[in-house]
């Protein structure tokens, strides 16, 4: 028997999410954005009728095909990428309640594995910054001027360990 999603879909997003999870009316949109894109997908890209859709139709290939869409086409970054899917997965983990005759799909399902999200790294500081930075340790002392040193070597970007001449 093939389960309805749009059924399924307004009972998770209208009932489930906020009544029985309590989760906030800002997830509860999020997730809704997330079957909006993803039902936009399957109308425009994969030429299904989203009216006449059935849960057996999502399945792990669809999503990983959603994800590269969402990638390659829509430009999201990672992090973007891994909240669609943590709502997808969060939805998949309710069905297999609902619908354990398609738990095996489920488990597909939930078995993808989010992206690895690149921390945005420190793309440099301003001359000023860095001379505020290096006039920071008193000089006129020996521990002072040993510190200025050791940050002058390691914001150098030429030398990763601490000099073996720490004297003076």
């Amino acid at each position: 028997m093939k389960n309805n999603f749009s059924k399924l879909l307004t009972a998770y997003l209208g009932n489930y999410l906020p009544n029985h999870i309590e989760v906030s009316k800002n997830t509860v949109s999020s997730y809704c954005d997330t079957f909006k894109l993803l039902l936009r997908y399957c109308r425009d890209e994969k030429s299904m009728r989203i009216d006449k859709l059935f849960i057996e139709d999502i399945s792990s290939d669809l999503v990983y095909s959603f994800l590269s869409y969402l990638e390659n086409d829509r430009g999201c970054s990672n992090s973007t990428i891994n909240q669609r899917l943590f709502a997808i997965r969060s939805f998949f983990k309710y069905i297999q309640t609902e619908c354990p005759d398609i738990a095996l799909q489920c488990s597909k399902i939930l078995d993808i594995r989010k992206r690895r999200a690149v921390k945005p790294l420190v793309g440099y500081i301003s001359e000023t910054e860095m001379k505020f930075f290096l006039s920071r340790p008193d000089t006129s002392k020996k521990s002072g001027r040993r510190k200025t040193r050791e940050r002058k070597i390691r914001f150098s970007g030429t030398e990763t360990e601490r000099p073996c001449d720490s004297h003076g």
